[in-house]
């Protein structure tokens, strides 16, 4: 059963608000994206709108996971992916720190505001040449038990939904 792109974002990020709840150190950079399913980590104070700057959100991610923050990212997923990609690449991966990032409209869901908002599966193979592990929640492939492992595991890692 495929189910609709809004309920996995509610769904999402309702388990991460738990977690935000539970661990003050936890802050959300997001990407002038997420209007409405990200209201209670705004008024929270728990979220940061960096507008349309993917490397920039990575780069905040990083300095504040150093100072000792659990940084969490939401953007389109073929913003975030590729616009952040060497950040990515040199700097998450090649480090101890831990970064969640989260992709939303994976797949082609996005397709209607044109290719350039699409990611197809370029995205996976872009975190497989990285060593990035996804957690994948797009369409049919959706499970509240990924959700909840992306949630609680303490790695870097990438979720698409």
């Amino acid at each position: 059963m495929i189910v609709p792109p809004r309920k996995v974002s509610e769904a999402v990020f309702g388990a991460i608000r738990k977690s935000f709840e539970d661990d003050k150190s936890c802050h959300l950079f997001y990407t002038d994206c997420g209007y409405g399913i990200l209201d209670w980590f705004r008024d929270n104070n728990r979220a940061t709108n960096v507008g349309i700057a993917e490397q920039n959100a990575v780069d905040l991610a990083i300095g504040t996971a150093y100072n000792g923050m659990r940084p969490w990212i939401y953007s389109h997923a073929s913003f975030l992916i590729f616009r952040a990609f060497e950040s990515l690449r040199l700097l998450v991966r090649m480090s101890d720190i831990v970064v969640k990032l989260i992709g939303g409209g994976a797949g082609n869901y996005f397709e209607h505001l044109s290719s350039l908002h699409t990611a197809g599966d370029e995205d996976l193979r872009a975190c497989d040449a990285i060593c990035l592990p996804v957690y994948n929640c797009v369409g049919a492939k959706f499970d509240p038990e990924v959700v909840n492992d992306f949630v609680t595991d303490y790695v870097t890692a990438y979720l698409r939904i």
